[in-house]
């Protein structure tokens, strides 16, 4: 479905958009990885030299853990006030 997108007159969105659905998808990360590197010889988007926009920081890390726990005992006032704090470290 990709090459089909592609090669019809480069439709590019399309192939975008079945680029998202795969990285959405339940497909194994192996069977993702392999896949998503053949999309991005056609791409261009450099996806093997981009950085890891996953890594968190261990202060945004227990600022998330402690809004989490704060809203499972369904206490919502340190929840935003914890959001406040991810205002000022530019979290949103």
């Amino acid at each position: 479905m990709f090459l089909q997108g592609v090669c019809d007159d480069l439709d590019m969105p399309r192939a975008l958009d079945i680029t998202w659905r795969l990285a959405e998808s339940d497909v194994s990360p192996a069977s993702k990885y392999e896949i998503l590197t053949s999309f991005d010889q056609v791409l261009g988007l450099d996806l093997e030299g981009s950085e890891d926009m996953f890594i968190v920081d261990s202060v945004t890390t227990n600022l998330l853990l402690d809004r989490a726990n704060f809203k499972s005992a369904n206490d919502y006032i340190e929840p935003t006030l914890l959001e406040m704090k991810f205002l000022k470290l530019d979290m949103y």
